[in-house]
């Protein structure tokens, strides 16, 4: 595959966690491809692993948004880059290759729904997940299946997909990584495709006209604020990384219920950090009271106030 220069960035980066955000077309999902196969076939020392042998073989990861999505494209396309070499496994969407170390590899092609099937799997060194603006809940499925399959290997993952801001999933990762060496962002557009007819691009540049926060989505992959929103996003991810100052001061704050039946929340903060949280339920305003005193007394709070 000829790489064109956005793509070459990406693929030159030492990065371990790469983020990907690029337009409708513009080279993102077919230069995946070509990364996983490399990652499924290099060495172990080319891609600085935290080991060379592999009990279970080598695995590689690509997680569509849908099984269907994830055979009617990327198999698809999976099948044609390894034509003569892999040995596919049309029922688990799977294909065995040979590696420059000797052994085989499998590269699994899966559907994000069905991601409970990857939890506790080993000797997994690589995981690209697509469309990742269109993964609900993904970051505590990050953190609770995927991140931890890299523990025995120091494995790598990439983020790739146009954004969505409905669940900008990218947006967060980005203003993440910003700080982290491990990590770097990228962003190209469908212009940047040098496969793509500039003229087709012109042409719905000039249909979009009407509907311009569509075109910069899609197209230039620009993240869109959401006009009728509460809040603005970038300052609900700093919730999860502002640095907080420590401070002496102990709060309690209780979420009463009105009528008695709803849970009870008891929220412990010292300054702005809230350090533990307790539900209780149908609890009554009298037995309430009395948690309040105690759990006062217990973290040795001022006396409690309404």
């Amino acid at each position: 595959m000829q790489l064109h220069p956005k793509q070459k960035d990406i693929v030159s980066s030492p990065a371990r966690f790469k983020t990907i955000r690029a337009g409708r077309k513009a080279g993102k999902t077919a230069m995946e491809v070509e990364n996983i196969c490399y990652k499924a076939m290099a060495s172990a020392s080319k891609l600085h692993l935290s080991k060379t042998v592999f009990a279970t073989g080598r695995k590689v990861i690509y997680i569509a948004p849908t099984q269907i999505q994830a055979r009617e494209i990327v198999w698809a396309a999976l099948k044609n880059r390894l034509h003569g070499i892999g040995t596919p496994t049309e029922q688990k969407l799977q294909m065995t290759v040979p590696n420059e170390d000797g052994t085989d590899s499998v590269i699994m092609v899966g559907g994000y729904e069905n991601r409970e099937n990857y939890r506790g799997l080993t000797d997994v060194v690589h995981i690209t997940f697509d469309e990742t603006d269109t993964l609900k809940n993904f970051f505590q499925s990050w953190s609770d299946i995927f991140r931890p399959l890299f523990l025995d290997t120091r494995g790598t993952a990439n983020f790739i997909g146009t954004p969505k801001k409905e669940n900008p999933n990218l947006r967060r990762l980005e203003k993440e990584f910003a700080d982290r060496k491990d990590c770097s962002s990228f962003h190209f557009t469908s212009r940047d495709n040098p496969h793509i007819s500039s003229l087709e691009i012109d042409d719905m540049e000039k249909e979009y006209a009407g509907n311009r926060e569509s075109y910069r989505q899609e197209v230039l992959a620009e993240h869109i604020d959401d006009s009728g929103a509460l809040f603005n996003y970038s300052a609900l991810v700093d919730v999860f990384s502002n640095t907080v100052d420590e401070s002496t001061d102990k709060y309690l704050i209780v979420d009463v219920a009105g009528d008695g039946s709803d849970a009870i929340i008891f929220s412990y903060w010292k300054g702005l950090l809230e350090y533990k949280r307790t539900r209780y339920d149908r609890l009554n305003s009298s037995s309430v009271k009395l948690e309040i005193r105690d759990k006062a007394k217990e973290e040795r709070y001022l006396s409690p106030t309404s």
